[in-house]
């Protein structure tokens, strides 16, 4: 005998396909309980435990507790923080890494939210972007002090 079935997900009817079959796709949990099922040529549906003897119960998704994270902090979220801090007295010679690294960290946070280190990476990002845009000042300033001290000069 063949049997058409719901399929749970579209709720649109399937098949039709062996009771061999039917009983296969139960007892792998591709059919969970409360599948729906009617024989070729019938008007009733049934649930597929009265047609199938052993039907598993649908697997329970069990959600992690509220508030629970690991303890793993990203590498790069610190790599990025110590990089910015040292960018205070090496310059953008490390403060480049450190914006690289905090991009890096939040997209790493951002694709496993169990991953910690969030608040690192935006701290390194803020004092790399600081120290950078600091770095540029400071040329900008040197720059213009030579500039008018060789057209001062140059009269």
């Amino acid at each position: 005998m063949e049997y058409y079935y719901s399929d749970v997900a579209s709720n649109q009817p399937r098949g039709p396909i062996t009771l061999e079959q039917l009983q296969a796709m139960a007892s792998s949990g591709q059919l969970p309980k409360g599948t729906l099922v009617c024989p070729v040529g019938g008007q009733a549906w049934l649930e597929i435990s009265s047609v199938v003897a052993h039907v598993p119960p649908p697997l329970a998704y069990v959600a992690p507790l509220a508030g629970s994270r690991s303890n793993e902090t990203d590498p790069t979220a610190i790599a990025s923080l110590v990089c910015g801090l040292i960018g205070f007295c090496c310059g953008c010679l490390t403060a480049i890494p450190a914006v690289v690294c905090g991009h890096i960290a939040l997209a790493n946070i951002k694709r496993n939210p169990s991953l910690q280190g969030k608040e690192m990476a935006i701290a390194g990002l803020i004092i790399g972007y600081l120290v950078i845009l600091v770095g540029i000042l400071y040329i900008i300033f040197v720059g213009g002090v030579v500039l008018i001290e060789g057209l001062a000069g140059g009269k």
